[in-house]
């Protein structure tokens, strides 16, 4: 968002508002959960979600 904001891009209040508590319990909460999940597993549930969400974008996209 720094760099954004350096070149000369306006900040979206809503984003930021949306982006900060993600981005804080992101950092609280995932370390703790790739302790308990075997790497393998989280890599495929990974793996699975950004499939997902190539097939809602391309779905959507027509």
């Amino acid at each position: 968002m720094v760099a954004h904001l350096l070149m000369g891009g306006r900040a979206e209040p809503a984003v930021i508002l949306w982006a900060l508590p993600g981005v804080i319990l992101g950092g609280q909460i995932g370390p703790r959960i790739t302790t308990r999940i075997n790497e393998r597993l989280l890599k495929e549930i990974f793996i699975f979600l950004l499939t997902l969400l190539g097939i809602h974008l391309i779905y959507n996209a027509y």
